[in-house]
């Protein structure tokens, strides 16, 4: 089954451009594979940093509204620096990180985690212009749905400022 899609991006001349504010993609994920997704950050490194929010949502999806049946039981997220490897990053449980978490949620529009105790993974932090993967995994032996995202927590956009330059996604399906 082959599914296409077209999207249609308008021009514009005004004095503030559009400009990437999120990348969600919901797939099952095995245990032991990795749902990643990649981003870059552009800009000029003078000019300060992007902050992100980057989620691996799970337990909150089998809640209502949601009510999937299936969803990750305990997703962890890895932040990767892809120039190298290096991990910038990671997290298993939100609740380590409730306030800034919430934070960023209200201010990106994200949808807020069913509570501080869910097992669902989030992380906020600033990062330089560069290449990022963000890692979704899933407890070893164990499969459910989940959705991995990443939101641009700024409030300003510029060129020349720090901000998301390029969204993709890679899984095996």
């Amino acid at each position: 089954l082959v599914q296409t899609s077209t999207v249609t991006v308008n021009a514009t001349t005004t004095s503030t451009p559009g400009r990437l504010v999120n990348l969600s993609v919901g797939t099952t994920v095995p245990g032991g594979q990795v749902l990643q997704l990649g981003f870059i950050v552009g800009g000029s490194g003078a000019n300060g940093q992007e902050t992100v929010l980057v989620r691996a949502d799970g337990p909150t999806l089998a809640m209502a509204p949601f009510s999937i049946a299936d969803a990750m039981a305990d997703p962890s997220l890895n932040l990767v620096f892809t120039n190298g490897g290096a991990k910038v990053q990671s997290n298993d449980n939100w609740g380590s990180n409730a306030s800034a978490v919430m934070t960023a949620d209200s201010a990106t529009g994200a949808f807020p985690f069913a509570s501080t105790s869910s097992l669902d993974a989030a992380l906020v932090t600033p990062l330089s212009p560069g290449l990022y993967s963000a890692q979704v995994t899933n407890n070893p032996g164990t499969t459910g749905f989940g959705i991995g995202e990443v939101y641009d927590d700024t409030t300003t956009y510029s060129a020349s400022i720090a901000h998301l330059t390029n969204l993709s996604t890679l899984f095996n399906v």
